[in-house]
């Protein structure tokens, strides 16, 4: 996508004695020319930041929330996409796209990461026209909800019900549910790890379901 970190583009950055003022001049650089992401951050191979857009204040050398990106990233052979999970300059729900930056001997030097509000994903999805009482969700890796009934942002943790019905869903292998008059149809989004779910009531089953899923599955890709 257009936003993907450019892991190849700063390829000794993070090992550089000049690592902060530099990571801070490229990263601030990218970051005002790519309207459709929320912020880009250069840790070090440990997870503490070096350098990021917009600085966060006084987080740099200090751990950069890793536990929720640096196993992925590690593992990763593009880029990894992390659950959403509050970020820490201001507790709003965002995911990372994370890169791990290489040696040509293929020795881990850092990463470069940005992140993605989910709000912002609400917003793009909130364009696409839904039919009549028809809802979409989209959902990460570890079962968490992204949004409520009319795309902000989830404030709060998924509740046991819930979690109860993604995991039914998932486990389903038409990749269709149907519950309480509703019927759950899920789609995955690329190689994310998240999953959409679209969800129309029985009565009002119209337009195929596939052509749902695909109006709602893209505008969230694009923003990967």
């Amino acid at each position: 996508a257009a936003h993907r970190p450019t892991a190849g583009r700063m390829p000794a950055v993070p090992a550089r004695p000049t690592a902060p003022v530099e990571g801070d001049n490229r990263l601030s650089a990218t970051f005002s020319s790519h309207p459709r992401i929320d912020g880009m951050f250069l840790p070090a191979r440990n997870g503490a930041l070096i350098a990021s857009s917009p600085p966060p204040p006084d987080r740099v050398g200090s751990d950069f929330g890793s536990a929720n990106w640096i196993a992925g990233a590690l593992k990763a052979a593009d880029v990894y996409v992390s659950p959403v999970q509050p970020r820490s300059v201001d507790r709003r729900n965002a995911s990372e796209v994370v890169g791990a930056v290489r040696a040509t001997d293929g020795t881990t030097l850092g990463f470069i990461g940005v992140t993605v509000l989910t709000e912002r994903i609400g917003r793009r999805l909130s364009a696409v026209d839904l039919a009549d009482q028809s809802r979409c969700q989209i959902v990460d890796q570890t079962g968490n909800t992204f949004f409520t009934g009319n795309f902000d942002a989830n404030p709060g943790p998924v509740s046991k019900a819930g979690k109860q019905l993604v995991h039914d869903i998932r486990n389903d292998r038409s990749g269709h549910i149907e519950r309480d008059g509703n019927i759950y149809s899920l789609a995955p989004v690329d190689s994310t790890g998240w999953t959409t779910v679209f969800v129309q009531p029985r009565a009002i089953r119209s337009q195929p379901v596939h052509e749902r899923l695909k109006q709602t599955t893209l505008p969230a890709l694009s923003l990967i």
